[in-house]
Formats: structure tokens, sequence, C-alpha cells
């Protein structure tokens, strides 16, 4: 090989040492790697495997504490195994970081709610409504009906409800909700109305039809009753709410 070629083979080599150099210094930042392990974490907990989802949302957090999305979505899953305590630390992590997402509200108040500390998740449940545009609106409603009736704020309760229902009128968890609350109060007729309604809705809910028999059942329209029983016992065989079903449909004949 002449000098020439010499040259130009030692220059290439050069060329290639820095170029490889240059790729082995590229690095990754901390933020990058927080996005890469939260959505890891969401695909894992998408395939139902929430203990793989935990560790990588706490390895995003690890590598990005301010990481919102990431504090959020690790309190669903403690939410998920009961780990109670350890949901509301990151559903207020994630509120310190961004206090104006209105599902962190939402789902904090559920922790307090399932820790039975009601006054708290009122307050919760309150803060996520008020914020004029959110989705959550209306679930965030319903959740406070619930916390004012484990409370035994009947009242309260049922106007919550209705407001969701204001928000959300084809919302059929609204309607069985203030269905149910109106049998606890004797108010029977209103009770089927929303039955009724939330079959429009939903014609295939079994335990829908099985609680609207119920009141049926209890009004004395047992040929009423009979068909919601008999279509209950249709849409969901060999299950509890068809053994009730069936119990009821006994009564009648």
């Amino acid at each position: 090989m002449n000098g020439k070629g010499l040259k130009y083979v030692m220059l290439l080599s050069f060329i290639l040492a820095v170029a490889a150099a240059g790729c082995a210094t590229e690095t990754i930042s901390p933020m990058q790697e927080a996005v890469a392990h939260y959505k890891m974490g969401i695909s894992r907990m998408e395939s139902g495997n929430d203990e793989a989802a935990l560790y990588e949302f706490n390895k995003a957090i690890e590598k990005n504490p301010d990481n919102m999305d990431a504090h959020f979505a690790a309190g669903v899953v403690y939410i998920r195994q009961q780990n109670y305590d350890a949901a509301v630390r990151e559903f207020k992590r994630a509120i310190a970081i961004d206090p104006k997402f209105p599902d962190s509200h939402n789902n904090l108040g559920l922790a307090y709610v399932k820790k039975m500390d009601y006054e708290s998740a009122i307050k919760e449940f309150k803060t996520a409504i008020a914020f004029p545009v959110s989705g959550s609106r209306s679930s965030a409603m319903i959740n406070l009906g619930t916390a004012y009736e484990l409370t035994g704020n009947t009242e309260q309760a049922a106007q919550s409800y209705r407001e969701a229902l204001l928000v959300q009128p084809d919302d059929d968890v609204a309607m069985l909700r203030l269905a149910a609350l109106n049998v606890k109060v004797n108010k029977l007729d209103e009770a089927v109305k929303l039955y009724e309604k939330a079959l429009e809705i939903n014609p295939d809910n079994a335990s829908t039809h099985f609680e609207l028999g119920k009141v049926y059942f209890t009004l004395g329209k047992h040929p009423e009753a009979l068909v919601n029983f008999q279509k209950a016992v249709e849409l969901a065989p060999g299950s509890d709410v068809a053994a009730n079903s069936e119990k009821y449909m006994g009564l009648i004949k």
C-alpha cells in the first residue's frame, strides 16, 4: 500500500473512532427515562400487571420527581391494591405539581372514601366539580353523592346525583345510584322511573332488571316484577342475580 492509501485508511479509522465515541457518549436524559418508564407502566397496567406497572411508575418518579402523570398513575394502582395511604400520598404529590388537574382531586376523594375519611373526600370531590371544563365532573358529582350517602345525608346525596344527571343526562350510573337512594327513602315510583330510564340506556343490565323487579314486587305489581326477574335470569344465568331473581319468582308463583 502506498503512502497515500495508508493515510486514507488511517484517516477513515480516525473518523470511525470519533463517530463511535460520539455515539457512546450520547445519553438519555432523566426526563426521557421518566417518560419511557411511565409509558411502560401504562402498558403493564393495561395488561393487568399492577406490580410491574407500579415498578415502572416508581422508576419514572425516581428519574423525574415532578412527573405528575406517574404520581397519578401510581395512585390509581395503589387504590386497586387497597393501599389507600400510599394512594393518598401519590395523589397529593400529583396535586402539588398540578393543582388544576381535576382527576387528581376526584381520585384523592375516592382514596379518602376508602379510608372512611368522608369529610376530606367531600372536600376533594367539590374541588374536582369546581373546574368548569372537565370530563370528570359527572363522575365527581356521583362520588360526592356516594360520600354524602355514607354520612347519612340522603338529601345532599340525592341532589348530587341529580346534578350529575344535569351534566350527563344519559349517565346510567347516576340514575342507578339515585334510584337505589329513592328505594331507601321509600320513593318507589321515582325509583321505577329511574330504573326504566337506565334500562333504555343499557337494556342488558341484569342487576338493573333485578332491582326494578324488586321494586315492582314491593308495589304489588307482580306481572311487571316477573318480567324483570325472568329477564335477569336470561341475561345472567348461574349468577347470584339469577339465583335471587328465581327466589322472588318462586314467591310470585
